[in-house]
């Protein structure tokens, strides 16, 4: 059982009210908890948007990275109903940071070019989920951005 399809695709348990604020994991356990309750309109604030991030980079037209952002922000809501629907249970047992990587303008992301300095940073994310009798741990991780001083979720690369 992979619950965690679109939880991890973009990416955490209960809804925290410092989304973009104090820490960096918070966005990623706003998109989890807020996939796990369906709430679209959650998971759309812990994502970063595609018109923010088309500020912070410049892509190649062959890039994916605005395309499957766009993609992922206008399914939601089928997928939080999807998912809600399964009244699926999660619980985040650990989320470690394993990476970070401050880029400045004219740094390569992911393909693309920096315009301006901002910090990714890339979590290990271990939960246990269980739904329709089902209960399976998984190892997952998931990456944020800060832009503007606050944190959002990434899309995984």
């Amino acid at each position: 059982m992979r619950t965690s399809v679109f939880v991890v695709f973009l990416i955490g348990c209960e809804r925290v009210a410092d989304v973009g604020g104090g820490t960096a994991e918070a966005p990623l356990r706003e998109l989890v908890s807020a996939t796990m309750t369906g709430d679209a309109g959650a998971m759309r604030h812990a994502l970063v948007s595609p018109d923010r991030l088309r500020k912070a980079v410049r892509c190649p037209a062959s890039n994916k990275l605005f395309s499957d952002l766009e993609l992922a922000v206008e399914h939601v809501g089928e997928v939080a109903k999807l998912v809600g629907d399964a009244k699926p249970k999660v619980e985040v047992m650990a989320m470690t940071q394993t990476g970070s990587t401050k880029l400045s303008s004219g740094d390569n992301f992911r393909g693309c070019t920096a315009n301006e300095p901002f910090e990714v940073r890339n979590f290990s994310i271990k939960m246990r989920m269980s739904a329709l009798g089902q209960q399976d741990e998984t190892d997952d991780t998931g990456d944020v951005i800060q832009l503007d001083g606050r944190w959002y979720a990434l899309l995984k690369e």
